[in-house]
């Protein structure tokens, strides 16, 4: 997959539930309380940019739009695309899989897409098996949302210097199941934009 810059994911990082009237913003799609953090891997699997502070209810597209780095690449000052589920919004710099594939060269383009995508499963996968506590498996921090967010970070932070330095990875990395939330392929602003350069990018590298 060419010009990618990074490959955009959200995960649940499982909380307490938080005392006060934002408890019930905190209960995510899957039931329990959580924040929903976003992080933007590169192929080595390392943390590039990271996001750490919306309750779990929050929509993967509503976080990157707010963000600062759908700010930056809408100035057109990135040099390429990030590759995000069907969750995020089409965007030409932000490459989505195409639903309802039509022909040959979208479907290749699909395969490739996921095969890419995959390596953010899989540092989520990592980064959660190192540091159980915020993984379901292992139970869940028993903090305030904004004390959570800090190990968040920390962890973050641990986890490439980890990589960085080539140690190996936990034996037993729990399974990151892609879970996509509702897509959004051609129905905000921008969208046709979107729809058109990927439609370029699909006729000159997939058919």
């Amino acid at each position: 997959m060419p010009g990618v810059i990074g490959l955009i994911d959200g995960s649940l990082f499982p909380i307490k539930a938080p005392s006060g009237p934002t408890e019930p913003a905190y209960v995510c799609r899957k039931g329990y309380h959580a924040i929903n953090v976003q992080a933007i891997g590169d192929q080595n699997m390392v943390i590039r940019h990271l996001l750490a502070k919306w309750p779990g209810s929050t929509h993967d597209s509503f976080i990157f739009n707010t963000s600062d780095i759908n700010a930056y690449l809408s100035e057109g000052r990135g040099s390429g695309w990030l590759l995000g589920d069907s969750g995020y919004p089409l965007k030409p710099y932000l490459m989505t899989p195409v639903m309802n594939e039509q022909t040959e060269a979208e479907s290749r383009y699909n395969v490739a897409h996921k095969r890419c995508r995959s390596r953010q499963e899989r540092l989520y996968g990592i980064w959660k098996g190192r540091w159980r506590c915020h993984d379901m498996s292992g139970g869940y921090l028993q903090y305030s949302p904004e004390r959570a967010v800090m190990f968040v970070k920390a962890t973050a932070v641990l986890h490439n210097i980890c990589r960085i330095a080539n140690l190996p990875d936990p034996e037993d990395v729990p399974a990151m199941v892609e879970d996509e939330e509702e897509g959004h392929d051609g129905i905000h602003d921008g969208a046709q934009t979107g729809r058109t350069a990927r439609n370029n990018l699909i006729a000159h590298y997939f058919r």
